[in-house]
């Protein structure tokens, strides 16, 4: 489970915000900077940003792909692209993000 940090260390931004934006429908690193006021030129942007951006649950290390996936292969709720991806099975802390996903439709 991923604990809290200050991943913009510029702009204090942290991991909670980014993935709170990333609920909301946020998928670039242009709207993650609009959405959240994270630099992309800190330290802490530059190594971590991208990882999160992919990233949808960490507990099981499953990748947004791995979800789109999913979705595609036509899981249309979150308890089966849990089943298909693994995702949202432990803290369920992703679910809200793996709702987005199927809601955008992708």
């Amino acid at each position: 489970m991923a604990v809290d940090r200050v991943i913009c260390t510029r702009n204090n931004v942290t991991y909670s915000s980014l993935r709170k934006a990333m609920c909301t429908g946020v998928r670039t690193i242009d709207e993650l900077t609009k959405a959240t006021g994270v630099c992309n030129e800190c330290d802490g942007c530059k190594t971590e940003i991208i990882a999160i951006l992919a990233s949808v649950c960490g507990c099981r290390n499953v990748l947004l792909e791995d979800v789109i996936n999913a979705v595609n292969s036509g899981a249309d709720t979150v308890d089966k692209v849990g089943l298909i991806s693994g995702a949202g099975l432990d803290c369920g802390r992703c679910k809200v993000l793996i709702q987005n996903i199927i809601d955008l439709g992708y």
